[in-house]
C-alpha cells in the first residue's frame, strides 16, 4: 500500500492501493504462502503473495452489491470485513464477515457457488435473526453465503474464530453478542453477551460486552474477544463457559503499557 493514498490497484506491494484494508487471514497450505486481505471500501478480497510481494484481486468487482455467489469477479460483496481461516478438513476455508449484506460468506480455493436450499431452523432460538441463505454443499468445494445475521451493522467490524475440534465458528456482532455457528449444519445460537451493553464478567449467559469486534481462538478452549467500547480484552473459556477480563480497565481508555490488568486501550 501507499501511505495516505486510497485506491484499487494491484501489483508490487509498495505500489498497490487499498481502500480501508481491514481483515487478514494467512494461508500457509500454498507455496508460496498467501495473505488474504479484505479491502472493505473496494468490496473485494485481495491476495498478497508473500514470496513475490505481488497483490491481485481474488473475489469481488470493486463496487458494493447485493450478495452474489460465484467465482472470482462473479462474486459480489458489500463491505467484507474481518475473516477467519479454517483448516480442519485438510484444506483451507476462509470465512468472511460481510457486514452491509449481513452474512457470513465462505471461500474455498477462491470459488463461490450458488446457494442451495434455505437453511434449516433446527436449534434456532426464537431471538435468532432470520435465515435467508443456503446450506453448505456436501463436498465443501464452494464459497457460499449460508448464515445471515440481521444484527450485523454496516459500520465497525465483526470477527470470526474457528474451533476446528468442535466445528464451530464464533462470530461477534455490534449488538454486544457473540454467536456460535455450525457451518456444516447451518445452525447457530447466541453464545455469550446480551443485547444491552455492559462489562460484567462471569457465566457466558450473563456476561456482557460493549461492541465486541475481533476474535481469536487459542488452544481450542480460549476465545479472546476485543471488547471495543469497554477498552478491554476478554476471554471466554469454552470448557467452563465463563468470561474473564484479561487486559485493560473497563470504562477507562488510554495507551498505558504494563501488567495486563493495569494496561489501557
Amino acid at each position: 500500500g501507499t501511505v495516505n493514498v486510497r485506491g484499487s490497484r494491484d501489483g508490487r506491494a509498495n505500489t498497490a492501493l487499498f481502500n480501508r484494508p481491514t481483515g487478514l487471514a494467512f494461508d500457509d497450505s500454498r507455496m508460496p504462502p498467501i495473505l488474504y486481505i479484505s479491502d472493505v471500501n473496494n468490496h473485494r478480497i485481495r491476495g498478497l503473495d508473500l514470496a513475490t510481494v505481488e497483490t491481485w484481486q481474488v473475489a469481488g468487482i470493486g463496487t458494493s452489491a447485493e450478495i452474489r455467489d460465484g467465482i472470482g469477479s462473479i462474486a459480489r460483496f458489500n463491505s467484507p470485513e474481518l475473516m477467519a481461516m479454517d483448516d480442519s478438513y485438510g484444506r483451507k476455508t476462509l470465512y468472511i464477515a460481510e457486514t452491509s449484506n449481513k452474512a457470513i460468506r465462505r471461500m474455498i480455493k477462491a470459488t463461490i457457488s450458488p446457494t442451495a436450499t434455505p437453511i434449516s431452523e433446527v436449534a434456532k432460538p426464537s431471538s435468532a435473526p432470520t435465515a435467508r441463505g443456503g446450506q453448505w454443499t456436501a463436498d465443501k468445494t464452494y464459497v457460499e453465503s449460508p448464515i445471515p445475521f440481521e444484527d450485523f451493522a454496516s459500520y465497525g467490524g465483526v470477527g470470526g474464530a474457528f474451533d476446528s475440534d468442535s466445528e464451530f465458528l464464533y462470530v461477534s456482532t455490534l449488538k454486544n453478542e457473540i454467536w456460535q455457528t455450525s457451518p456444516m449444519h447451518g445452525t447457530y445460537r447466541l453464545y455469550a453477551g446480551q443485547s444491552s451493553s455492559g462489562r460484567e464478567d462471569g457465566p457466558r449467559s450473563s456476561a456482557r460486552f460493549n461492541k465486541p469486534e475481533g476474535l481469536a481462538m487459542k488452544d481450542k478452549s480460549s476465545l479472546y474477544v476485543a471488547d471495543t467500547y469497554n477498552h478491554k480484552i476478554r476471554m471466554i473459556d469454552t470448557i467452563s463457559e465463563s468470561v474473564d477480563t484479561v487486559a485493560g480497565i473497563g470504562g477507562s481508555y488510554g495507551r498505558i503499557d504494563g501488567p495486563a490488568l493495569v494496561a489501557r486501550f
